[in-house]
């Protein structure tokens, strides 16, 4: 079972999914500017998906594979540090060293 992270705030919240599950599920181009990212030095790092939106893309794509998940929460009474990373714009040009290995998949793949 998938473990997906939601980071919420006082006013909004975020599911934690790394940037190479959007990718192999043909859905990095799908994810609208209202989610954030944050990379490492490779290249490679996390988005944090909007919840009134992005996350349903997110969470409709593991059903179509078949993959069940569950939620763990995460809240702070303050403004999240979520909010100060960079917009999301993978979706727009995803092309990066890291990645060009990194294809879609339409079989059941492990994410974890």
């Amino acid at each position: 079972m998938k473990s997906i992270t939601i980071y919420t705030d006082p006013s909004h919240g975020w599911a934690k999914v790394t940037l190479k599950q959007l990718i192999r599920l043909n859905i990095a181009d799908k994810i609208s500017t209202y989610s954030y990212i944050r990379r490492n030095r490779s290249g490679a790092g996390f988005a944090y998906l909007e919840e009134d939106c992005d996350l349903s893309t997110y969470l409709k794509a593991l059903d179509a594979k078949g993959i069940n998940y569950m939620f763990k929460t995460l809240h702070t009474d303050k403004s999240s540090k979520i909010r100060s990373y960079d917009s999301y714009t993978l979706g727009i040009n995803y092309i990066n060293p890291f990645y060009k290995s990194v294809k879609p998949v339409d079989v059941n793949i492990n994410l974890l």
